[in-house]
């Protein structure tokens, strides 16, 4: 097939990637395996370059329907002939190249696995850190594809079960060390939030009362303010909406929530499209936007909510730290609630990472409320 797009090169945004052409080689030579490449640096260019070279019907398994939407149109750009079928809720079309959401796969490979299970020849998996979930683990056993590759940023899970992900897909075949192409350092924002944890099971508790602190959210709030103002675009992460809506109501300047709680597809794609163009400069959002949410323009993240995972945070940083034409630099601000010792401990495992990734760390220019 026509693969247009040349691996190893500048785009014309701007981006410059490498290590493309050796990791589609090791996957060529090993056939089954992880390869690991942080956020933004061409995964998915990869990917579509081994779907153009490989001689049988290739299945690529997303686990949301925007993913899905965005492999469909990096497919038709890089592959302009190549039929490309969809997989999801009631549409059911095989092609040379299949992308589809494991729900829906799931249950059919589960219904008819001597049909479904011999359909493909290779099957990816992206964000391949998810292939120890009951329906990836049951999707991948089931099929008998000679080539089962898994893409991901990060080969751990928070919940430790990453030793499955090797057992369903297969051993590290390719790794691509963390560099940052944009200057990259972390701004600590110190809050004062205080909550008297009592263990474990108090955790929930935790959760509600700082998502609840109005002097919390009101720091963020001023960040997301400062840097619109600035005229930098600002992705503020949370794993809780309903922390997202109050910290948009505390916003002066124009804000908009990308949660699917909240927005039909239709909707999160016209925020993204403002947020590529540049007349959305600040976007809140859920974990949804975590994982393969490519707006190279993203310039600032702000972490919210408490987390201590490598692989999380690999992720998450990664949101602004593509190339973009407009992007001098990238500032990660990470809330730190020092004041509560399990909030303390996490930090300092987050402020380990980034110091093993060489992303300093500075004081902060916003102190306690």
């Amino acid at each position: 097939r026509n693969f247009i797009i040349e691996l190893d090169a500048e785009t014309e945004d701007g981006r410059k990637f490498t290590g493309q052409k050796k990791a589609l080689e090791a996957i060529f030579e090993q056939e089954q395996g992880l390869v690991i490449r942080q956020p933004g640096s061409g995964k998915t260019q990869i990917a579509l370059a081994f779907c153009a070279r490989v001689k049988t019907r290739v299945l690529v398994l997303v686990h949301t329907e925007d993913i899905l939407q965005q492999w469909v149109e990096y497919a038709h750009n890089a592959i302009p002939d190549m039929p490309i079928g969809v997989i999801r809720a009631q549409e059911i079309d095989v092609q040379q190249l299949t992308i589809g959401t494991v729900q829906t796969f799931h249950k059919l490979i589960v219904e008819d696995p001597e049909k479904w299970g011999r359909m493909f020849g290779a099957a990816i998996l992206d964000e391949a850190h998810h292939a120890s979930a009951s329906t990836f683990e049951q999707c991948l056993n089931l099929l008998a594809a000679k080539y089962r590759i898994g893409f991901t940023a990060s080969p751990t899970r928070a919940d430790g079960k990453h030793p499955y992900i090797r057992t369903v897909i297969g051993p590290v075949i390719y790794r691509q060390k963390f560099k940052s192409a944009v200057p990259v350092h972390v701004e600590r924002v110190k809050s004062n939030f205080y909550y008297g944890y009592r263990g474990r099971w108090d955790w929930g508790n935790l959760l509600r009362a700082l998502i609840s602190d109005e002097g919390r959210n009101e720091q963020i709030a001023r960040i997301v303010d400062e840097e619109v103002r600035a005229g930098n675009s600002i992705l503020v992460l949370s794993r809780r909406v309903e922390h997202l809506e109050r910290i948009a109501e505390l916003c002066e300047e124009h804000v908009e929530i990308l949660a699917a709680r909240l927005r039909t597809k239709k909707e999160r794609s016209e925020i993204l499209a403002g947020v590529r163009e540049g007349s959305i400069k600040a976007v809140l959002a859920t974990q949804l936007a975590d994982e393969a949410l490519d707006v190279p323009i993203l310039s600032r993240v702000v972490l919210t909510h408490p987390g201590k995972h490598s692989g999380r945070l690999i992720q998450q940083t990664g949101r602004a730290l593509r190339e973009h034409p407009e992007k001098a630099d990238a500032v990660i601000y990470d809330v730190v609630d020092s004041r509560i010792g399990v909030l303390r401990r996490q930090w300092n495992q987050r402020r380990q990472w980034y110091k093993a990734n060489r992303i300093k760390v500075k004081g902060g220019k916003l102190k306690w409320h």
